[in-house]
């Protein structure tokens, strides 16, 4: 057999013909061409070098490494043999055996461009990003007119919660190749991670004009669009996204979360059940089905679901991973207040955090302020006709001018209402950030030297976290529209009362707490009933029946309560239960669950929508609210309270579920706020049976609306500033923040105490004399 020393020109003649194969393509010829030829002189490494070449093209990764590694081995490699020795390696899932054989390469090579873009490439899949971005800045050095070696540094960037940085990168690339098409989808992902979906929106559609299939751009652009409200075209984009990759979990993930925002849940419920067919371990999508269940009262479904996708949010929060469930649906799960803070800490690590890197050029100051008034800054996008808004209006407008201004920042439109003029009128700068990005948000309001911000979102639907955690305030404040922790440290402080948190139970808060001395909720006590008399018969409510009614959001009501409101119903034959309606399939899920335990499904009554002021007036026909027990009422309890009726409720553990006990307590019916649910379906039939005791209820209830705290909004508004100038002394002493309780002011003439017989014994009396 001849060898590579047998005949230098024959040799050289084989090597030749064989390259002219591999030039061609011929794959066989070249191995029958160097079959002769062996050795590890330069001829046999050239022959190992083509064997190699041909059996990674074969995709017989094995013996390619065999080929490189003989080259290796006979000491004649050159970096190139490194680099394809270590492609060889890294297909064969030799990750280490990869990574040195890239390494030796730069050894030889250090300006090998190949070489640093393999390494980077092996390290950025094996999650060591920093590793990763450190080679391709290396490459970018060499190579400053790769658009790839830009590409991969701005994935790097990105990766790394760097999404400013990783901007420059991609827009560098695409300044040398505009064709590089994932390049604007990514691009678009850094700008949507700033908040900046206007910018993410042109994007994903320069991407769109070169590619119009492009299915992760077209999922991209539909979730730029619903984050800017444009919902029925981010469906449209949605919809084809799914159309050209009906196998990818992600895009149908994406699909059903619009779905559910707007209002189509059996469509979403469909969508996510196709998600979980593809991807059993897709957490998200097992959270969203979930909830969608709960807004449907499908219990039968929820609850198998819900027992594992509770276990699994629990494991992920305590593996330092973010939850699947969000930390206000966590707030309808029965958990307890040290399982809601691993929750709500696995989300802000998560969602905020890496805003801290995001703006580390932007690093704000707090200089000393030279102003009599501390400048208050409010952050919402519920300016509108929303729950928050009925709540804060009169705060806003009953604000001392003399020691406060108030800054009120809006990203939710103009829904025209009275509400949003009014609060409007009571600001004294109201500012449209709708369509800023977060840190330009942040920016603004520093520049703006607000105090004191106030978080009135926390982690609800369209909240902006963000731009709190990048600090532009040196008091930063979670305050009213989310009941429990943000589980963050950049938010200082969080109001409340004694009842909804316990002094006992303040580790469970991330935030400081500071107590106002009665109910910490705001009310609007200007807040208008419409003069327009409702029947019940216009409203489908039986004349003479004792009206039971519950306006809470369907997701709030479980099997549990369900089934004491079916027993109180079949104790109380002339009556019915008010809810609130949510769509027909609901609908048809409370009426079976009601045939089930014996009760006609006619005797639910469902509530269509109506404005507020409408609404308020039709609340007047029922005679007792029902709360519910998995998430009890907080606005529609006050609601009901300022219409006058009744609201019995049972807390349980948790500040979101015991907001209706601290509103009872300080409109003066603390006796309605019962110790379980035994107790809570006595009351409730008791009253139905003694006309007389609720007729006096309901009476004192109205009396006690204008003479109790509750609804005493200038005195909640003292209290409010009180705490407010607590912690802004606390700041200008250099001290931390900590927590504290607020003095109560004196009494005002309308704040006096009702009397009258206590309930129990105004109960007892009626049924011994009706007996």
């Amino acid at each position: 057999m001849a060898t590579s020393r047998s005949d230098p020109r024959k040799v050289h003649a084989l090597i030749v013909q064989a390259e002219a194969c591999l030039q061609a393509g011929d794959h066989d010829g070249v191995l029958n061409v160097l079959a002769p030829l062996r050795g590890s002189d330069a001829a046999g490494i050239a022959a190992n070098r083509m064997r190699g070449i041909v059996a990674f093209a074969r995709g017989d990764f094995a013996t390619a490494a065999r080929q490189f590694a003989r080259i290796v081995r006979a000491g004649g490699a050159a970096p190139e043999d490194h680099v394809n020795h270590g492609l060889a390696a890294l297909q064969l899932g030799r990750l280490d055996a990869a990574a040195k054989s890239f390494r030796l390469a730069l050894a030889q090579a250090p300006g090998h461009t190949e070489a640093w873009l393999n390494l980077g490439s092996l390290q950025f899949h094996s999650a060591d990003f920093a590793a990763a971005e450190e080679s391709f800045a290396r490459l970018v050095a060499l190579a400053p007119a790769d658009a790839r070696a830009w590409y991969n540094l701005g994935l790097a960037r990105a990766t790394r919660n760097r999404p400013r940085d990783a901007i420059a990168a991609y827009e560098r690339a695409l300044v040398l190749d505009p064709q590089l098409l994932d390049t604007w989808n990514n691009l678009g992902l850094a700008h949507a991670a700033l908040g900046d979906h206007a910018t993410a929106e042109a994007s994903y559609r320069q991407l769109l004009a070169r590619s119009p299939d492009h299915a992760p751009a077209l999922a991209n652009l539909g979730n730029a669009l619903a984050a800017r409200r444009a919902f029925d075209a981010a469906l449209e984009c949605l919809h084809r996204a799914a159309a050209l990759a009906p196998a990818e979990p992600g895009i149908m993930h994406a699909l059903a979360e619009v779905q559910l925002r707007t209002g189509r849940n059996e469509a979403a419920e469909a969508t996510l059940r196709r998600v979980l067919a593809l991807d059993p371990g897709h957490g998200r999508a097992m959270a969203a089905l979930a909830m969608t269940l709960q807004w449907e009262c499908d219990w039968d479904a929820l609850d198998p679901l819900r027992a594992n996708l509770i276990a699994l949010a629990l494991r992920e929060a305590r593996a330092g991973r973010r939850s699947p469930v969000a930390p206000h649906t966590a707030l309808s799960q029965f958990l307890s207040p040290a399982e809601e803070l691993e929750i709500a800490r696995s989300w802000s690590r998560d969602l905020t955090d890496g805003m801290a890197t995001a703006g580390t050029k932007t690093r704000f100051a707090y200089p000393p302020r030279r102003r009599d008034r501390i400048r208050l800054g409010y952050f919402s996008n519920d300016f509108n006709s929303q729950a928050t808004a009925h709540l804060i209006v009169g705060l806003f407008e009953r604000h001392d001018r003399t020691r406060f201004e108030v800054f009120a920042y809006s990203f939710g439109g103009d829904d025209g209402s009275d509400w949003r003029r009014r609060i409007e009128a009571a600001s004294d700068a109201f500012i449209d950030v709708t369509d800023e990005d977060f840190a330009a948000t942040a920016a603004r309001m520093n520049a703006d030297e607000i105090d004191i911000l106030l978080d009135f979102k926390g982690f609800t639907a369209e909240a902006r976290p963000q731009v709190y955690a990048l600090r532009p305030a040196p008091v930063q404040v979670n305050y009213l529209g989310f009941p429990g922790t943000i589980g963050a440290e950049y938010l200082d402080y969080l109001i409340a009362d004694e009842i909804v948190i316990p002094p006992s139970e303040q580790d469970f808060y991330a935030e400081k707490i500071v107590y106002l001395p009665e109910c910490y909720q705001a009310n609007d006590d200007r807040q208008p009933i419409a003069d327009r008399p409702a029947t019940r018969d216009a409203v489908g409510l039986p004349d003479g029946a004792i009206v039971y009614c519950c306006f809470n959001e369907t997701y709030k009501i479980d099997r549990t309560i369900f089934a004491v409101w079916m027993r109180i119903l079949e104790q109380v034959p002339n009556s019915v239960l008010w809810l609130r309606d949510q769509g027909p399939r609901l609908r048809r899920n409370l009426q079976a669950a009601a045939s089930a335990a014996g009760i006609a499904a006619s005797r639910l009554v469902f509530a269509p929508t109506l404005p507020k002021q409408e609404h308020l007036a039709r609340c007047r026909l029922a005679d007792l609210f029902l709360d519910s027990y998995a998430l009890t009422a907080h606005t529609t309890a006050t609601d009901a309270l300022w219409a006058g009726v009744p609201v019995l409720t049972c807390p349980r553990n948790t500040f979101a579920t015991r907001v209706g006990k601290s509103l009872l307590t300080h409109v003066g019916l603390p006796e309605l706020a019962v110790a379980d649910l035994g107790e809570y379906e006595t009351m409730a039939v008791r009253l139905a049976h003694a006309p007389a005791a609720l007729a006096s209820l309901k009476a004192r209830l109205v009396s006690n609306v204008k003479t109790e705290p509750l609804f005493d909004t200038a005195r909640l508004t003292r209290h409010l500033e009180a705490a407010f100038e607590g912690m802004w002394r606390r700041h200008q002493a250099g001290e931390a923040p900590t927590g504290f309780r607020v003095e109560p002011v004196g009494k005002s003439l309308r704040y006096r105490r009702a009397t009258g017989a206590p309930l129990a014994s105004a109960l007892e009396t009626a049924v011994r004399s009706e007996s």
